[in-house]
């Protein structure tokens, strides 16, 4: 594992996005009842874009192509299908279980960054797999019949392409860094056109437009 001590700065933004993010599983479980799950990850990309591309001419940076190849790995696995499994999961189980599924994230990085960055894995953190193995059994309670666990598979599927999202950004920071901003607004570009074939062959829910489901 890599020995360069951490920027405390950035631990503490990233655990205030924790709570964050903690928080907002349960807004968009509360969403369900205006919007389908798909209808919604489209239209927070495509809002998120419009603003983060303001914002970023702005401050004078060029809206310019990242490395593309890269770029919409990620923009597949974290801004797409994560989000998307991740609401599709809410759409069948609480916001509570949904979000201990997908934070199994941690886990799954770990485990692809051994082969794809080179950082092994230690005791402890093997140690780690064994107890969060342990708990994602009791999340599941496959005792409580196959039709639960089944409920939960986009859960644990959305974890799985959280963390392969999170490698492929890793690797591809360490090779060829882009602009942060601009490689940002890139992913909510991508991710709502991963989005349109899913908005167009999938069926859902109507969106029911009302002050609640804007606000």
């Amino acid at each position: 594992m890599n020995t360069h001590r951490s920027d405390p700065a950035a631990l503490v933004l990233m655990a205030f996005a924790v709570v964050v993010w903690g928080f907002s599983w349960v807004v968009m479980k509360y969403m369900m009842d205006w919007i389908g799950p798909f209808n919604l990850v489209f239209w927070r990309s495509l809002v998120a874009f419009c603003v983060l591309l303001v914002l970023q001419l702005s401050v004078g940076q060029r809206f310019e192509v990242p490395p593309l190849g890269p770029s919409l790995l990620v923009a597949l696995l974290q801004t797409t299908l994560f989000q998307c499994l991740g609401q599709l999961a809410l759409t069948m189980g609480g916001a509570g279980q949904v979000v201990l599924l997908a934070y199994t994230m941690p886990f799954r990085a770990a485990a692809m960054a051994w082969p794809v960055l080179g950082e092994r894995l230690s005791r402890l953190h093997l140690a780690s797999f064994i107890l969060a193995a342990g708990g994602l059994v009791l999340v599941i309670a496959p005792w409580k019949g196959m039709g639960n666990v089944l409920a939960l598979i986009p859960g644990l599927a959305a974890g799985l392409c959280w963390g392969g999202g999170v490698v492929a950004s890793k690797k591809l920071f360490q090779e060829r860094p882009p602009a942060m901003l601009n490689f940002i607004t890139w992913q909510m570009l991508l991710g709502s056109l991963f989005c349109l074939p899913l908005l167009l062959f999938v069926p859902q829910r109507p969106t029911v437009w009302s002050v609640e489901s804007i606000m």
